[in-house]
C-alpha cells in the first residue's frame, strides 16, 4: 500500500498492473467495504436542480434566434445562384453577321476565309494544309491570259 500512496501523493501516473493490484487489494480490505456500504446514495432534488437550471439560465447568454438563420439563409443563397449560373441554359447562339456591300466582295470573302483558316491553324483546331511538291512545274499565268 505505500507504494500506491506515495505515487498518489506525487501524483504519478500507475501502469496496469498497479491499478489491478491496487483494486483487489481494495476489495479485500475490510475497512473499505464498510465505508463504502455506510454511504447513501443520494439524488439531488428535483428544486436544487431547477435552481441550478435558473443560475446558469442566467448566467449564460442567450444567441439570438437570428444568429441561426443568418449563415443557413446564406448558405441556401449562394447555393441558388450556383445552380442558376449552371444549370440555367444561355442563349449560345450568335447573331447573324450582315455584310456590308464591301464585305460582300469577292476579295473580301477571300481574305476572310483565310483569316478563319489561319485562326483556326493557330488555334490547333485545324491542321495546316500539306505544301505540294511541284518540282519544276510553274503555273504559267500566260496560258490563262491566252484563253
Amino acid at each position: 500500500m505505500n507504494q500506491w500512496n506515495e505515487k498518489a501523493r506525487k501524483e504519478l501516473p500507475m501502469d496496469m498492473e498497479e491499478m489491478l493490484a491496487l483494486d483487489e487489494a481494495l476489495n479485500q480490505s475490510e475497512s473499505v467495504k464498510s465505508v463504502l456500504s455506510s454511504l447513501t446514495d443520494e439524488e439531488p432534488s428535483l428544486a436544487w436542480r431547477s435552481e441550478l437550471n435558473e443560475k446558469i439560465a442566467s448566467i449564460k447568454p442567450r444567441r439570438p434566434k437570428l444568429a441561426l438563420w443568418v449563415p443557413i439563409s446564406a448558405s441556401a443563397i449562394a447555393a441558388a445562384t450556383l445552380a442558376i449560373v449552371l444549370f440555367i441554359p444561355r442563349n449560345t447562339e450568335r447573331p447573324a453577321e450582315v455584310l456590308s456591300q464591301s464585305d460582300r466582295s469577292v476579295e473580301a470573302l477571300i481574305l476572310r476565309s483565310h483569316r478563319e483558316a489561319e485562326a483556326a491553324t493557330v488555334l490547333g483546331v485545324a491542321s495546316p494544309t500539306p505544301t505540294r511538291n511541284t518540282g519544276s512545274q510553274v503555273f504559267d499565268w500566260s496560258k490563262l491570259e491566252q484563253s
